[in-house]
């Protein structure tokens, strides 16, 4: 009998304390369920887990519960939700405390039995009971937040808005609250200051019934006309102060493209917060930063993978009070589906929201832009209303003009993982005008380039002909100084025979617009599609500068160059012989300053407004402008000399058509050297690049005179004739290329997996991370320089 007596104590639960604690469980988690669904997975899950441990464990129940995850379950939870379930748990605790004591009683007779069987019965029916009540109150129910009273907390300081401007002097801030002073006086005077709420409405009443956004879902079209748009807009923006959205605080996007991207973007500014868009390859350490900086009171994400970083993070967000899913029903308590916002947005009178746009302010902040983060941690950019209208609509009336059609919105891709489909949405689409950053231009000329190399003979023959009119053709008109001059039969007979297959095949028969910016361009590839009578405009621009500040236009364009259109002024600072110097601009449309950083505001502004750009230029006589680098990028060698990295990785991508990325090395070193990688096929599933070579690096293999398939046989095998076609070509840029002795590539090599955004060696908007290149291959790039 003793020994039986310590066995129940210390191995295991008595047979009673398992009968009791089954039956406790089966009570507490019935089938008929009666309560709601976010009350059943907020207050029953967690103690019905935590049961289930209990009841088939041999741990103590007041030890397990003790090692369960009720904390890390309670720090997920808002301060109402927490104190009602550490009331809650905390009556269980003490209950399963009775059981731990009762079960280790020495003499477990039939008195301490019947005592404990009445505590649970009375137990049970308080529970159930209060979890009725709960129930009923509808804690966390969408329905409960629907009909909960509601008056918006926030004092508006004015209510001259939307389209109000703040007295002030200040050229540039920090604070988000803070306005600035607009640069009226620069730029064209036709555009007077307006709001992007204005701008919307304008539009709408415009174009009520038109069709605004387009979507394809499971194969059906979905769309929006302009006032459809509005009210959706409206919606949302009510929604988001009724779940708690602050003035000025910001509404954090987290997904692919979609209608509901835009409707929240343009939802948060209505409502008076600050949108501000999140790449969806973001770890979840770089969204901890973005909605940490900007005091994010929602996010809103598209599905469960993005989902899941946000709930990692969330703990550590007190700003953070709602979660919003767009895309598939959410499988959290309590996270709110799109259909849940416009339910709860509809339920907030129109006048709420009026009082917010009407306390809205032109010179005040209504965006946040994070940077790519390429160099650091990202930066928030601030845009002002006059920032964002006046690019919009300097833009439309000088740069692009669009006959009526639709446009297709894919940027940005976190572009591997949405180039394998970029053909379907075109084709799809037939977009009149077409926006891609320069990576995408060079995956589609490479693509059609492979295509090429697979025509028979005659085809391929008569594919390079129709190219070779298109280009003599297109050459001469850049070049004719009011761009017109008459075309040839050999031209129109290309044009309507080949080439305009070629465009319907891309999805771009109907596309009178194409146009680049985001990263230097090469010439190459803009000459490969001026072959196909396609003609970009290239641009510069930057987060900084709401997007372009200086652009070609079809009127006026010189290729390797961004144009000469700008929408304010430009000067260059520290130039040198040959002219270059770092751009330096000022404008309406240049940013208010960078969220929470003072001294990177005050140091990127000069007297006067004039933001330094970083960027590298020279402008020639006709005022075209040429970017050559950035200052970052510069490297500076062992000798002083400054080199400018881009146009020596352009020149080699160019007599290496194998070549898919490189990257030169030479900071504060004797001489300079290449890191290079060639064209390879990508997982489409992983978008990690693969081992084998594309078609278009077979085929240069082949005219070299070797079979090679992969990476590995040029690397591993003794594959001379591939090694010593690139030393010939590394040989050819050192006698017909460089300039000096100090551009001059020393030594190259070949590394065996191409540069991608899974490796790491790409950011969010494709530009190269240089100093993770020089981290990642530090052993590689030591031993270039070992002897």
């Amino acid at each position: 009998m003793e020994k039986t007596e310590t066995t129940v104590s210390e191995e295991k639960p008595s047979t009673t304390g398992m009968r009791t604690l089954k039956l406790l469980y089966t009570y507490w988690y019935p089938t008929p369920v009666t309560t709601s669904p976010p009350f059943k997975n907020a207050i029953c899950e967690p103690i019905v887990d935590t049961l289930k441990r209990i009841s088939t464990s041999n741990t103590p129940p007041c030890q397990k519960m003790e090692q369960s995850e009720k904390w890390k379950f309670l720090k997920s939870c808002n301060t109402d939700r927490q104190m009602v379930l550490r009331g809650f748990i905390g009556m269980a605790e003490l209950s399963f405390h009775m059981f731990s004591i009762l079960q280790s009683a020495m003499h477990f007779r039939v008195i301490f039995r019947f005592l404990l069987f009445r505590c649970c019965l009375i137990w049970m029916i308080i529970t159930h009971l209060l979890r009725i009540a709960l129930a009923m109150v509808g804690l966390n129910s969408v329905q409960a937040i629907i009909d909960a009273p509601f008056s918006d907390s926030y004092e508006a300081p004015h209510q001259l808005g939307p389209d109000y401007i703040i007295p002030t002097k200040i050229p540039h801030v920090w604070n988000v609250k803070d306005p600035v002073k607009l640069n009226l006086q620069i730029g064209d005077s036709k555009f007077p200051p307006q709001s992007v709420v204005t701008y919307l409405e304008n539009g709408v009443k415009k174009y009520p019934n038109n069709c605004a956004m387009l979507t394809i879902r499971n194969n059906t079209k979905i769309q929006w006309s302009y006032t459809e748009y509005l009210t959706d807009v409206r919606t949302a923006a009510k929604g988001f102060i009724k779940l708690g959205l602050k003035r000025f605080a910001a509404v954090a996007i987290v997904g692919f493209n979609a209608p509901e991207w835009f409707i929240s973007h343009f939802g948060a500014i209505f409502a008076g917060g600050l949108p501000t868009g999140i790449y969806s390859t973001n770890s979840a350490d770089a969204c901890f930063h973005i909605l940490s900086d900007s005091a994010a009171n929602i996010a809103v994400v598209e599905n469960e993978t993005q989902l899941e970083k946000i709930l990692s993070i969330r703990s550590m967000l007190p700003n953070l009070k709602t979660i919003i899913q767009y895309s598939g029903k959410p499988t959290q308590y309590d996270i709110l589906s799109w259909e849940n916002l416009m339910l709860i947005g509809k339920s907030v009178p129109d006048e709420i929201l009026d009082r917010r746009i009407r306390s809205l302010a032109i010179n005040q902040c209504c965006a946040v832009i994070y940077t790519s983060a390429t160099t650091g941690k990202a930066k928030g950019v601030m845009l002002n209303h006059d920032n964002i209208i006046y690019t919009i609509r300097f833009f439309v009336k000088y740069v692009v003009v669009l006959p009526k059609g639709c446009q297709l919105s894919y940027l940005p891709l976190s572009h591997v993982a949405a180039m394998g489909k970029l053909g379907d949405y075109l084709l799809k689409a037939r977009p009149v005008a077409f926006f891609g950053v320069p990576r995408i231009f060079e995956k589609i000329s490479e693509k059609i380039r492979e295509i090429e190399q697979e025509m028979r003979p005659l085809q391929r023959k008569i594919f390079q002909w129709a190219r070779q009119n298109a280009m003599n053709y297109n050459k001469k008109k850049i070049a004719s100084t009011n761009g017109a001059i008459s075309a040839p039969f050999s031209y129109k007979f290309s044009r309507q025979i080949v080439l305009k297959k070629v465009k319907k095949r891309l999805g771009w028969d109907k596309t009178a617009f194409f146009f680049a910016g985001g990263a230097p361009f090469s010439p190459d590839v803009l000459n490969f599609f001026l072959s196909l009578d396609i003609l970009i405009t290239d641009c510069f621009g930057m987060s900084e500068t709401t997007g372009p500040f200086v652009s070609n236009t079809i009127k006026n364009i010189r290729i390797g160059s961004v144009g000469k259109l700008t929408l304010g002024e430009i000067k260059f600072a520290n130039t040198d012989e040959k002219g270059n110097g770092e751009m330096i601009v000022r404008g309406r449309n240049v940013f208010m300053g960078y969220l929470n950083l003072e001294e990177q505001t005050i140091k990127s502004f000069q007297s006067d407004g004039w933001f330094a750009t970083g960027d590298i230029a020279s402008q020639d006589k006709d005022g075209y402008i040429t970017i050559t680098g950035r200052c970052k990028e510069l490297i500076i060698t062992s000798g002083g000399e400054n080199i400018a990295p881009v146009p020596i990785e352009n020149t080699i991508k160019l007599l290496l058509p194998v070549v898919n990325n490189c990257m030169l090395i030479g900071e504060k070193r004797k001489y300079l050297t290449i890191l290079l990688t060639l064209k390879t096929e990508v997982n489409m599933e992983t978008y990690v690049p693969t081992n084998q070579l594309t078609i278009t690096a077979r085929h240069w293999c082949h005219e070299v005179g070797s079979q090679a398939q992969t990476v590995t046989e040029i690397l591993d095998l003794p594959e001379t004739k591939v090694l010593s076609a690139i030393q010939a070509k590394i040989n050819e840029y050192n006698t017909d290329y460089a300039v000096s002795n100090a551009q001059r590539i020393q030594k190259w090599i070949v590394l065996p997996c191409d540069f991608s955004l899974p490796g790491g060696e790409f950011g969010p908007s494709m530009k190269l991370k240089r100093q993770f290149v020089l981290e990642k291959y530090k052993d590689v790039i030591d031993k270039l320089y070992a002897s």
